[in-house]
């Protein structure tokens, strides 16, 4: 029982087999028999880790001994990894993942060991970018080693070498972009955050922006499985990221649904920590379509805690502050007022954004209240037919029930 898998102290349990055993090889050899003769799906190397962890307190040389034997055992391989993170990492233990990561019977998963408890701490930059390198190359090892990476930097502000770095930027370029990608993003976001910054991370920047375009066009990436990622790179790399993810040579019409994916709130806008000046200088440096084709992707409105309090962000103002044609942008600024997602009435969502249409006409100015007439005609149009498609939608209900 003590080596299979069920809930318990075991690997307390080995911790005091290891201290009170007469013999620490043959106390092993009878925990290894016994996890030979459980089912292999009910196995449990709980005992064994414990039992590792305080026999290299007590014999240090027994310790490597058994560890390698354990590198030849069938039962025992394909858990070396895990075995070995029973005691602080060294340099032959640095050896014995690099063998357990060339043989093929040792699977990707099991390296995932890697990234808990901040084993890796001790293991120099250009050792740790050599062991990840090689668990990169394996099946579904690009996504455990970006884990396993992204544990390792996780609070840490110390520079890294120039070969952990070169191994950061490779294993970026290479993640496993796919809607299968479950669980990636926060990791590649803080990798991106820390390894893409500046000009001579712009190559590696170039290669996943232009990856997320081409997989975004034919529907094989989602942006919702990578919004973390996609935010840091608009981040750190605004004017590239909208080059590549934002400008194109379509028509406005014809590259809407391909932009439109990036917009959003605060939260889930791919463009919502965009740096501002960054922003006004891509717009600037295009043709006048730019300015209005990125208003509809920024967040629109400001933080607020009630509806009393909305106001238009300070991106969305940035913009029309600084646009050639402010009309256009202001424009675009109008379409969002009516909401896609909303509890209640949809008509009263949309009237509680009314007064935001006073602000445009501040930002605007008196010479183009005319149009601010007209987007407000509308938009109250808009209300009073929602407003009477629900009162009949209403009766309508009412009337089955009767």
């Amino acid at each position: 029982m003590v080596v299979s898998n069920v809930h318990g102290r075991q690997w307390h349990f080995g911790e005091g087999l290891a201290t009170s055993t007469a013999s620490l090889g043959v106390c092993w050899d009878r925990l290894v028999e016994a996890f030979e003769n459980t089912a292999p799906e009910s196995r449990n190397v709980q005992v064994l880790r414990g039992f590792l962890c305080k026999m290299h307190d007590r014999d240090r040389a027994v310790f490597e001994r058994l560890l390698d034997e354990a590198m030849t055992r069938p039962s025992l391989v394909e858990w070396v990894p895990v075995l070995q993170l029973s005691a602080p990492l060294d340099e032959r233990g640095c050896d014995r993942l690099l063998a357990s990561m060339n043989n093929v019977n040792v699977p990707a998963w099991v390296f995932q060991h890697l990234g808990y408890g901040q084993v890796t701490k001790p293991v120099a930059d250009d050792r740790l970018a050599e062991l990840l390198e090689r668990l990169s190359i394996k099946p579904e090892g690009t996504k455990v080693a970006i884990d396993v990476l992204h544990m390792h930097v996780h609070g840490e502000l110390m520079p890294v070498s120039a070969r952990l770095t070169a191994c950061a930027q490779t294993l970026i370029c290479n993640a496993p972009l796919s809607r299968q990608s479950h669980g990636l993003d926060h990791a590649l976001s803080t990798l991106v955050e820390r390894f893409l910054q500046g000009h001579e991370a712009e190559p590696a920047t170039r290669e996943l922006l232009q990856r997320f375009h081409e997989g975004i066009a034919d529907y094989s990436v989602s942006r919702y499985d990578f919004t973390e990622t996609l935010k840091a790179l608009f981040q750190i790399q605004p004017l590239m990221a909208l080059d590549i993810l934002i400008d194109g040579d379509e028509e406005m019409s014809e590259g809407y649904a391909r932009r439109s994916v990036f917009a959003g709130g605060r939260r889930s806008s791919a463009l919502a920590a965009v740096p501002e000046q960054a922003l006004l200088e891509w717009c600037r440096a295009g043709n006048g379509d730019r300015w209005a084709r990125v208003t509809p992707l920024v967040p629109a409105f400001a933080p607020h805690e009630s509806e009393a309090e909305l106001q238009w962000s300070s991106l969305a103002q940035a913009l029309l502050r600084n646009a050639p044609d402010p009309v256009r942008v202001a424009e675009a600024l109008v379409y969002v007022l009516v909401p896609t997602s909303w509890s209640g009435s949809r008509s009263e969502a949309i009237r509680r954004r009314l007064p935001l249409l006073d602000q445009l006409s501040d930002l605007l100015g008196p010479e183009h209240e005319g149009e601010v007439v007209e987007w407000r005609r509308k938009v109250t149009d808009l209300i009073e037919r929602e407003a009477h498609h629900e009162r009949a939608e209403h009766q309508s209900r009412n009337e089955r029930f009767e």
